[in-house]
């Protein structure tokens, strides 16, 4: 199969959780027609070479990383092992990863486009647009350096509001018996709890 696109979960990442982020994702694309894929290089125990190697056999069409900070490293090592092997894949990064700190993101990897907040409500279309090459440049929650170099940041991303909409995540994409044999309760309370509160008092006028 030819996928649309190819989340990367990376390395290190399990160790906080699993990744529901991209799985609600996968679940949304999936829904809209879009062929999708995940590499979980966390449970596999993929170190970036071999994730590089596994996109070169998949030939994606575009490759979505997402993470923490402590994955920074590995994600650059595999952004341009990509474009080193498949210049022609279109690179997105998002998480809290990419999201604080876009614009070095943007400078110091092969990254094309970051998406800033959750993109639940706008990927679909905005996948559909890079593979139908449609203008892109006034997406909301996109960040980007155009043909100058000068870093631009689109309005910000809506919030979802209505949580109960969005579908179950892809969990069939994932090693579930590696998530509940080895990742502790505990793990779950840092950073994600910080970050979630973080996200809700941003994007959430009434709180909830």
């Amino acid at each position: 199969m030819v996928y649309d696109i190819i989340f990367l979960n990376p390395f290190g990442f399990g160790y906080s959780g699993f990744s529901h982020g991209i799985a609600i994702l996968s679940s949304i694309l999936r829904n809209n027609g879009i062929n999708v894929s995940i590499i979980d290089a966390s449970s596999e125990k993929l170190n970036s070479k071999e994730v590089v190697l596994k996109v070169i056999e998949a030939k994606p069409k575009i490759i979505g990383i997402t993470g923490f900070i402590q994955a920074s490293s590995f994600n650059k090592e595999v952004s341009d092992g990509i474009k080193n092997a498949l210049p022609e894949v279109v690179q997105l990064a998002g998480g809290a990863w990419a999201e604080y700190t876009s614009e070095y993101i943007l400078r110091k990897t092969k990254i094309d486009y970051v998406v800033r907040g959750e993109a639940d409500l706008m990927l679909a279309d905005f996948i559909k647009a890079i593979i139908d090459n449609k203008s892109i440049f006034d997406v909301s929650g996109i960040s980007y350096l155009d043909k100058e170099g000068n870093y631009i940041e689109n309005p910000a991303l809506e919030f979802p509001r209505h949580l109960d909409n969005l579908p179950f995540p892809a969990y069939d994409l994932f090693d579930m018996n590696y998530y509940i044999l080895n990742v502790k309760p505990e793990n779950y309370d840092f950073p994600l709890k910080k970050s979630l509160i973080k996200r809700i008092k941003k994007y959430s006028k009434d709180g909830i």
